[in-house]
């Protein structure tokens, strides 16, 4: 999952189909924060953040998603016990 920002940022989520393997179970999902585990990716934890975008009249349309990989904090975490 190795996508430069520049091809990301202000695209649908739809047209990347990892990213939608994250999400797909989030929709309809107004906003949340969780950490998921992958299963056999070279990125093994995702911190996933969904928050609600309002216009003008505070009205929800979209939804902003922020896929952060923390498998390294998580790695250190764990050989720190």
């Amino acid at each position: 999952m190795k996508i430069g920002a520049q091809h990301v940022v202000g695209q649908p989520i739809s047209d990347f189909a990892v990213a939608m393997e994250l999400v797909g179970p989030f929709h309809g999902v107004e906003s949340a924060q969780v950490e998921i585990q992958l299963k056999e990716s070279l990125v093994s934890d995702i911190e996933l953040r969904i928050s609600p975008l309002v216009d003008e009249k505070w009205q929800a349309g979209r939804r902003l998603f922020i896929a952060r990989n923390i498998s390294e904090t998580q790695a250190s975490g764990k050989n720190a016990r």
